[in-house]
């Protein structure tokens, strides 16, 4: 895997400036700090982590808005291009998934589990999987118990 060369001291962010710790990213343009680190941005940075956390990913839809939303980030400077390229990787890989996603959901909504969050969707899976073992194995206790009668 290739290294990649930080930028010299002048070009990275300040924060953390003169120890182990500083920011290894390139500042922003008429700043001190990076994207990540720019107090005036986080405002941004939070809207996109809601924006992001917001999205379903449940059709193709969604993933290809959300491409052309990047595209235009990319095209207004708003985004590096190097981070769109590994946001698109994800959504491919996201895009991928998406067959099994949707049988999942169907599956889901044919046993009446449709709208329940996935840990009680878990939890519900786990006791029918039990209920299923004992129901097998007072059957299986069963046949044993008629065979030795005879």
């Amino acid at each position: 895997m290739r290294k990649r060369k930080l930028p010299p001291q002048e070009g990275r962010c300040q924060m953390g400036a003169g120890t182990e710790e500083q920011c290894r990213a390139p500042r922003r343009r008429n700043s001190e700090y990076c994207f990540f680190h720019e107090v005036e941005k986080q405002e941004e940075r939070i809207a996109l982590g809601e924006k992001l956390m917001r999205l379903k990913w449940l059709n193709h839809s969604d993933l290809h808005e959300f491409l052309v939303q990047t595209t235009e980030a990319v095209s207004r400077k708003k985004l590096d291009p190097q981070r769109a390229y590994a946001l698109a990787c994800l959504v491919k890989l996201i895009e991928e998934n998406l067959p099994k996603v949707d049988s999942e959901l169907r599956e889901h909504q044919r046993l009446g589990w449709a709208g329940m969050e996935p840990d009680e969707v878990e939890s519900l899976a786990w006791r029918l999987q039990k209920e299923e073992k004992n129901i097998a194995k007072a059957m299986e206790e069963e046949e044993k118990g008629g065979a030795e009668e005879e």
